[in-house]
């Protein structure tokens, strides 16, 4: 019984601390270098956006709407593999 609740105390620490939480400023930093980016393809400026897309996800490597963004600004500049 005491090997059983250790083991299910273990494995939610183990857990918790490999979910981590980002921080705020981190989520705020990444999500201003995405908006820059955002900004910069509109403008038709993609290597800045792409660069700018790059500095986001080295913040937040899965955020879905960056790798989307990144994905976007590679098609249009025919990077097709990159763009995968």
């Amino acid at each position: 019984m005491r090997a059983g609740l250790w083991l299910c105390t273990s494995a939610a620490a183990i857990l918790l601390l490999g979910c981590a939480s980002i921080d705020d400023g981190t989520r705020r930093r990444a999500a201003t270098h995405r908006e820059l980016a955002q900004l910069k393809m509109q403008q038709g400026e993609l290597a800045i956006a792409i660069r700018e897309y790059r500095r986001s996800l080295d913040l937040l490597p899965k955020d879905p709407e960056t790798h989307f963004g990144i994905s976007e600004a590679y098609r249009r500049k025919a990077l097709y593999t990159l763009a995968e």
